[in-house]
């Protein structure tokens, strides 16, 4: 499979949040959030330039930004464009990220990449994924793809460390092609996986963990720079709010999210130092 050309457009308006689920929401009830009510910006993502090298099968490098919705932005909005545009989007600022409901996740706006396997792989850790065909969602993703890309630099491994590179365009499927044995192995973003093994309980023994990516930093609630800073207070102090009231805080667990803490701009500074990681490494 190949990766998708992104749209090149970037917008600066709103969507109700039960309307606009992240990638994976192009099977029934994909919507990271889908129980959650509200206005959510939009951030403008900036695909990371992936070049080709040795024999593995690799995804086109994108050119252009795409928009990327809630529960979708990773690095986007953390990034810059690689290329100034003609008419350059306003600077975008975090707003708050939502905290998974685990104590895996320690009270922290953060999440995993889970790699998983199919059950009957004899790979029990990422060591025995040489080799291996790899699934991702998408190039813009960091939970599926940068990560992936950064664990590789820390070993000082070349994209061919893996056989093949599949571009699958949601998690979900790429669980799907894992669970089917179509692929070796994929990095799935923790709090995707157990909502999916959740829609999908027949995965659960079909695909096992052998290893985690991260912690990363969730993706953030976002405002474009048209969005003025009582807006984004306001915005920010009804978001926070919503785990303080009980009708609110039943329909945030059925996504598994306990509730929203504040984030700003230097709270994702660990994935630009991923990002710069495996820039340095030219892995993208």
């Amino acid at each position: 499979m190949v990766a998708r050309t992104p749209r090149a457009v970037v917008s600066a308006g709103t969507e109700t949040l039960a309307r606009v689920p992240y990638p994976g929401a192009a099977q029934p009830g994909g919507a990271r959030f889908r129980h959650l009510p509200g206005p959510l910006p939009h951030a403008a993502l900036p695909a990371c330039h992936r070049r080709r090298g040795g024999g593995a099968r690799t995804p086109d490098a994108p050119r252009k930004r795409h928009v990327a919705r809630s529960g979708e932005a990773g690095r986007g909005a953390v990034r810059l464009p690689v290329r100034p545009a003609v008419h350059p989007a306003p600077p975008r600022g975090s707003i708050a990220a939502p905290v998974v409901s685990d104590i895996r996740y320690g009270g922290r706006p953060i999440y995993f990449s889970d790699v998983i396997v199919p059950r009957d792989s004899p790979a029990g850790s990422w060591d025995d994924l040489r080799g291996a065909s790899w699934a991702y969602n998408e190039a813009g993703s960091h939970s599926g793809y940068l990560v992936t890309l950064h664990r590789l630099a820390e070993m000082a491994e070349p994209a061919t460390y893996f056989s093949r590179w599949d571009a699958t365009g949601f998690h979900e499927r790429s669980i799907d092609m894992v669970a089917s044995g179509a692929v070796g192995a994929s990095a799935i973003d923790s709090h995707v996986l157990e909502i999916a093994l959740r829609r999908r309980p027949e995965n659960r023994d079909r695909v096992r963990v052998v290893d985690e990516l991260g912690p990363s930093t969730i993706q953030p609630l976002v405002a474009t720079g048209a969005a003025s800073d009582s807006l984004k207070s306001d915005v920010r102090q009804i978001v926070i709010a919503l785990g303080d009231r009980p009708e609110h805080r039943e329909r945030l667990q059925q996504s598994l999210v306990d509730g929203f803490v504040a984030v700003d701009n230097e709270s994702y500074a660990d994935i630009r130092r991923m990002l710069a990681a495996a820039e340095a490494a030219h892995l993208c």
